[in-house]
């Protein structure tokens, strides 16, 4: 990565009445300093740009990556730009060869000297460290996944571009959208594309991801369980906020308790008057339902059934034991919306349109797929929305 340096010049005061030189001799300290287009400054973090050769920075959301060479060996290190806090530092024990021989085509070859490192993740964990990094000079750029295993081997691994790097399931990694057990092999390649992995693994092939959407209206908690190496979504869910965040509103969801299969989440409100509020929300990572209540129903949610003929049956249970049925059909493109209130009896649900003549239906439910059994004994196949 191309820096930008300036020059700052300080002069050392003595101290003493007003500003004076040191004997005859002005004494003038120079301090060099650099700025990345992509990247914090070294002295920001307290680092001094004096002690590193190639030297690169580069953030990645609030996480900063310094590189370079010191005393002849690799460096990377990491901080937190908020905090200020350093989350790792590593350093190669091998000397950094810079020369490299390029192919220019045609037979003919080129000795450049790499001349700038830049780091675009790391992850240390167990006693594994794994980044990706490109090595530059002149015209020339290479990319490289490293990789120190568990054993302390140190594998180089060629990439074609820069990859995310991001910490999954117990002692694996993802690099781009390929998933490494900590002796660098590879586990599987997701279909993923590089950068949309993410979200808390809860195995080696599945996570839940939680998002909040702020910027529409209405307002609405998104959660997904995915499939990272089948690529396929298990379940996904949409839960209405019960009141309006303004855009000038400070933000932040945490996730409190993931023990069991129904995880508790916090959102934490700070209105631009002062004004604090706290919403505490639960996910069931089993069937993807949100709700106030730890115990609620899996049956909360909006479910689909089509026909075979096209036309599609939508019934809605919300967590305070109301609903809709919304008949639609798509040839006359028309529809009916008919509302009831619920109870729940087991694997049983009672539903009354209020016309005095309550309907029970059998319900099984595994991921996002409902089976609906009726009093006449057939069963249509519904799934989350």
């Amino acid at each position: 990565m191309k820096a930008f340096r300036l020059l700052a010049t300080s002069l050392l005061v003595a101290l003493s009445m007003g500003i004076s030189s040191c004997g005859d001799d002005e004494l003038e300290q120079v301090q060099m300093e650099e700025i990345y287009p992509n990247g914090d400054s070294f002295s920001t973090y307290g680092l001094n740009i004096m002690d590193y050769e190639c030297r690169g920075s580069n953030y990645m959301g609030n996480i900063n990556y310094f590189s370079g060479l010191k005393d002849d060996h690799l460096w990377i290190s990491a901080y937190d730009r908020t905090t200020k806090e350093r989350l790792l530092e590593w350093t190669d024990s091998r000397s950094f060869d810079r020369k490299r021989t390029v192919h220019l085509g045609y037979g003919e070859y080129k000795d450049i000297e790499i001349s700038s490192i830049t780091t675009y993740g790391a992850c240390v964990k167990n006693n594994i460290f794994v980044a990706s990094v490109c090595f530059s000079g002149e015209s020339y750029s290479e990319y490289n996944i490293l990789f120190q295993t568990a054993t302390g081997n140190l594998k180089e691994m060629k990439d074609a571009k820069q990859s995310y790097v991001v910490d999954w399931y117990k002692e694996s990694v993802f690099v781009g959208n390929c998933c490494y057990n900590d002796m660098g092999d590879t586990i599987y390649v997701s279909p993923f594309p590089n950068g949309t992995i993410g979200g808390v693994p809860i195995s080696y092939e599945e996570a839940i991801s939680v998002s909040i959407n702020y910027g529409y209206k209405p307002q609405y908690i998104l959660a997904s369980r995915d499939n990272c190496k089948s690529g396929q979504t298990v379940w996904n869910t949409e839960y209405e906020l019960p009141f309006e965040v303004l855009s000038d509103t400070q933000k932040e969801y945490t996730l409190l308790d993931s023990s069991t299969n129904i995880w508790k989440y916090n959102l934490h409100l700070l209105y631009y008057s002062g004004e604090q509020r706290d919403y505490t929300f639960y996910l069931n990572i089993d069937n993807g339902t949100i709700s106030e209540n730890p115990n609620a129903s899996p049956l909360i949610g909006k479910w689909l059934y089509t026909t075979g003929a096209g036309n599609k049956e939508i019934i809605t249970f919300n967590g305070d034991n109301t609903g809709s049925w919304e008949s639609i059909d798509i040839y006359d493109n028309s529809s009916s919306t008919d509302t009831f209130s619920y109870t729940v009896n087991e694997n049983e649900v009672i539903i009354d349109f209020g016309d005095g003549s309550p309907e029970t239906y059998r319900y099984e439910i595994a991921g996002n797929e409902m089976k609906l059994t009726y009093e006449d004994g057939h069963t249509e196949v519904y799934f989350k929305q």
